[in-house]
């Protein structure tokens, strides 16, 4: 690959952080963080004209790889589409791998801020729904770059790791309030966050997939789905709660 390499500045690659791991730091340190794209990777223009060149490839590069798939975009169709020569797409980027590993960079930072909902010890189940309910409106909002995810990671040992992040994020989320709830004395005895957390997760995971990138369900309102999951807390996970 000609492209920057994840992890340090000097091009050795960082082994992906399986979401096992992060979720066993949130049981045990309260926290987790999954690594992306090395900052030194990232294109960083002066001046106004580069940073707007630098948005119009980018877009580009959404529309071209949402259009073409990502295994035939081409860097001539990227720049084509931005209204650039080739010449300045390859200013700000070594190749289409490139360009794609910080479109999806930012996407996962984006992801991580919307997602992220305060937990209310008042109000437990609104902030379990409220949780799941944030995470489908951005799946279904930003479903072509899951899906270029998703492509990219069959053949892109980084967008593998990138992808794995993204996992490790929903299921850390999980991990998190299934802690909150273990402090408040509301988790079922004998429930192990540690295989509860993924499973919750993947589940969601799973069903935004197959609804938002296949098609395969019928699309419902994601506070429709946030709220029939949030039941099923109720009755396998938590105790002492009012339906």
């Amino acid at each position: 690959m000609s492209g920057p390499k994840s992890g340090t500045a000097s091009g050795t690659e960082s082994p992906a952080r399986l979401p096992k791991d992060v979720v066993r730091d949130v049981v045990e340190q309260g926290r987790a963080e999954s690594s992306l794209i090395d900052a030194a990777a990232v294109p960083q223009p002066r001046t106004v004209k580069g940073r707007a060149t630098l948005v119009q490839i980018k877009e580009a590069g959404r529309v071209v790889f949402q259009r073409d798939g990502y295994v035939h975009a081409r860097v001539a169709d990227i720049a084509a589409e931005a209204g650039l020569s080739n010449g300045a797409f390859y200013r700000y980027f070594t190749d289409k791998e490139h360009l794609m590993l910080v479109i999806l960079d930012d996407f996962l930072r984006q992801y991580r801020d919307y997602i992220r909902v305060p937990f209310n010890p008042d109000r437990p189940l609104a902030s379990i729904q409220a949780s799941y309910e944030r995470y489908l409106e951005f799946y279904r909002e930003h479903v072509d770059l899951m899906t270029l995810m998703n492509q990219a990671s069959q053949v892109v040992e980084e967008v593998r790791t990138l992808w794995l992040s993204s996992a490790a994020e929903v299921y850390a989320r999980m991990a998190r309030l299934l802690k909150r709830c273990q402090d408040l004395g509301m988790l079922r005895d004998g429930v192990q966050i540690e295989l509860i957390a993924p499973l919750l997760g993947g589940m969601i995971e799973q069903y935004a997939n197959l609804t938002y990138v296949h098609n395969a369900h019928e699309v419902s309102d994601p506070a429709v789905v946030a709220e029939q999951i949030t039941a099923m807390w109720v009755s396998g996970v938590l105790k002492n709660v009012d339906r």
